[in-house]
């Protein structure tokens, strides 16, 4: 064999190797994702959206502040006839 195709032979088998490992540590950082990051991301998720958490808190100030303007409109419309 010549010595440059031996040369493209072994490159060519390095370069075969490092696409290996590359795939192999991006499978690794993949499983570290899914295993120990996921569970995080979902937790955040969940309390990352306060509408959905606190929606009948939510609904219930807004019940209590529409009571409380038609109250306050009410003693205001009552003041206005004593006047």
């Amino acid at each position: 064999m010549l010595p440059h195709t031996i040369d493209c032979l072994r490159l060519s088998k390095a370069m075969q190797t490092t696409a290996e490992t590359m795939q192999l540590m991006a499978d690794v950082h993949q499983s570290h994702i899914t295993e120990g990051c996921q569970p995080w991301q979902d937790v955040i998720k969940e309390n990352s959206t306060p509408s959905s958490t606190f929606a009948p808190l939510i609904d219930m100030h807004q019940g209590t502040h529409k009571k409380l303007v038609e109250v306050v409109e009410k003693e205001q419309t009552m003041e206005v006839r004593e006047s």
